[in-house]
């Protein structure tokens, strides 16, 4: 998929048009885009579309109905497995699973 680049933090990383508003408005003036991830389906396996990015500051998750993000620190952790077609995401501390994202590996 070909996207264009859009200027400052965004430059980086192939921004998709759906998400590059959304985006901009919730990133800091210092804060760069490192790698991004759409992911399209929803805790019930339902087709929802939402984007997961990582900034040199912290894991940031869009969805159509708002935003959550979390920090870097110690103890994070960014899971993947993967089975019969659906890939699953899971972030999670030393304490306690923070949030999970599922998506089709295609």
């Amino acid at each position: 998929m070909n996207h264009k680049q859009a200027p400052g933090p965004l430059g980086a990383v192939d921004i998709p048009p759906a998400w590059r508003d959304a985006l901009a408005e919730q990133l800091s003036s210092h804060e760069n885009v490192c790698a991004l991830l759409e992911v399209d389906l929803d805790a019930q396996m339902r087709f929802v579309p939402s984007v997961l990015v990582a900034t040199d500051k912290r894991l940031l998750s869009l969805q159509t109905t708002g935003a959550q993000s979390w920090d870097y620190r110690p103890g994070l952790c960014l899971e993947h497995h993967d089975h019969a077609g659906v890939g699953h995401l899971q972030l999670q501390d030393e304490h306690r699973l923070l949030a999970h994202w599922r998506f089709t590996l295609g």
